[in-house]
C-alpha cells in the first residue's frame, strides 16, 4: 500500500514586520508561495510555480513587502529567459516585477535593507520587467557568490551565529608511498553549522547540515546540561513574537519548551492537502 509523502516547507521571516513567507514544495517540481501573518497565524495561500525555487538563494525584505527568489524550470519555453533566473515579486505571488536571467547557474541575492538589494551576479540591469523602482541594486563580491556565501550572509543577517561554514578545505598531507616521500592534497568537507540563542536566554537553537545536501539539516536544542534533538524538523527559527516555530512533515507548528527540556507542539497550519491550481496575480502585485 503506497503512502503519500508530506510536502516540504521552508519559511523566511521579516525582521521588521509580523510577516513570514513559506515556500511549499510538492508534488514533484511544484512550488507554492504562502504568506504568514505571525501576529494572528493567518495564512494566505498564494501562487503555484512549476519548477524549482532555491530557498538558500532567496530572501524576504525586512518589511515583508518584497520577495527575492532564485528559480529554474529546467525546460525553458523562451530562449531569451534561459534555465535559471533571479526575480523580485510581491508575496504571495511569483509574478516578477524585476527579473535577471542567470543562464545555467542560479545567482540569487539578499536584501541588505528595505531599499538595497545585493545580487550574486555581475550585472545589476534587469533582463525583463520594470527597473526595480526605488531599490538600489549592487552585486556581491566574488567571494560571497561561492561556497554558499549568499545563504551565509542571509543567516548572519537573520541573527544566526556561524559555527562552521559550508566550504571545502584543502589540506596537504605527506608520507611515504612505497620507497618515496610524497605530498598529496585531500579535500575535507566542512558541514554548515549555526546556532541562535533563544529570546529568553534559556537554551540555544542549533542546526547542522546533513551530509552534502544543501538544505537538509539536523536541528537540536542545547541546554546547559543536555542537548535535545528535534526529529523530522525541516526548518526552525524564532518569530517576531519570540516563539520557536518549526516546519515538520508539511505542517507549521509552534514549539513550547519547558524548563527541563520537555517539548509541546502546537499545530498552526497543515498544508499537505494543497494541490496545484491557477492563481491570478492582482494588479497591485504587478507593479512597484
Amino acid at each position: 500500500m503506497s503512502t503519500v509523502s508530506p510536502c516540504r516547507l521552508h519559511f523566511l521571516l521579516a525582521s521588521e514586520a509580523n510577516v513570514g513567507i513559506i515556500i511549499r514544495r510538492g508534488p514533484s517540481r511544484w512550488v507554492q508561495l504562502i504568506q504568514w501573518n505571525t501576529s494572528n497565524d493567518n495564512f494566505e495561500q498564494g501562487q503555484w510555480f512549476h519548477g524549482r525555487v532555491f530557498e538558500d538563494l532567496s530572501h524576504l525584505s525586512p518589511n515583508g513587502n518584497l520577495f527575492l527568489y532564485a528559480a529554474s524550470n529546467y525546460h525553458p519555453r523562451n530562449a531569451s529567459v534561459g534555465y535559471t533566473w533571479t526575480a523580485i515579486s510581491r508575496p504571495p505571488y511569483f509574478t516578477a516585477i524585476a527579473f535577471w536571467a542567470s543562464g545555467w547557474w542560479c545567482d540569487g541575492g539578499i536584501f541588505l535593507n528595505n531599499s538595497t538589494v545585493a545580487l550574486g551576479q555581475y550585472t545589476t540591469e534587469p533582463r525583463l520587467g520594470q527597473k526595480p523602482g526605488k531599490l538600489r541594486i549592487i552585486t556581491l563580491e566574488k567571494w560571497a557568490r561561492i561556497h554558499g556565501g549568499i545563504f551565509l550572509e542571509r543567516l548572519m543577517q537573520d541573527g544566526w551565529a556561524i559555527e562552521s561554514p559550508n566550504v571545502d578545505e584543502y589540506r596537504r598531507t605527506t608520507g611515504y608511498k612505497g620507497y618515496s616521500w610524497q605530498e598529496s592534497r585531500v579535500v575535507v568537507r566542512q558541514r554548515l553549522a549555526c546556532s541562535k540563542v533563544s529570546p529568553d536566554q534559556k537554551y540555544t537553537l542549533a542546526f547542522q547540515q546533513v551530509d552534502k545536501s544543501p538544505l537538509v539539516f539536523s536541528f537540536s536544542l542545547r541546554f546547559s546540561d543536555q542537548t535535545v534533538p528535534l526529529e523530522s524538523v525541516e526548518w526552525a527559527d524564532f518569530d517576531q513574537q519570540g516563539r520557536l516555530v518549526i516546519s515538520k512533515k508539511g505542517k507549521i507548528l509552534s514549539l513550547e519548551v519547558g524548563d527541563s527540556g520537555q517539548l509541546t507542539e502546537h499545530e498552526l497550519a497543515d498544508f499537505n492537502a494543497s494541490k496545484p491550481e491557477p492563481v491570478l496575480t492582482p494588479n497591485w502585485a504587478k507593479q512597484w
